[in-house]
């Protein structure tokens, strides 16, 4: 994972839950569900395109990830 890369100069702020854009009122909100079953490092490229996407659409965004549990896994827990 690039720990290198950051957004610090794509002029968005956090508020709420919602990633906005600064100065631009987006006309929807969007919302980006993503199943994962322990996929960590997936994850962390997925979120990485992700955000870089959404910024670059101007989109007022939120992205949630939703851990899978199996049932084999429930049991053994």
């Amino acid at each position: 994972f690039a720990s290198n890369i950051t957004f610090e100069f794509i002029p968005y702020r956090y508020e709420n839950g919602l990633w906005s854009p600064v100065g631009i009122q987006s006309l929807q909100r969007t919302a980006i569900l993503v199943p994962l079953q322990g996929r960590e490092f997936h994850a962390k490229t997925l979120l990485l395109n992700l955000h870089a996407f959404a910024r670059r659409q101007l989109l007022t965004y939120t992205i949630v990830i939703v851990e899978q549990v199996s049932e084999k896994r429930k049991k053994s827990e």
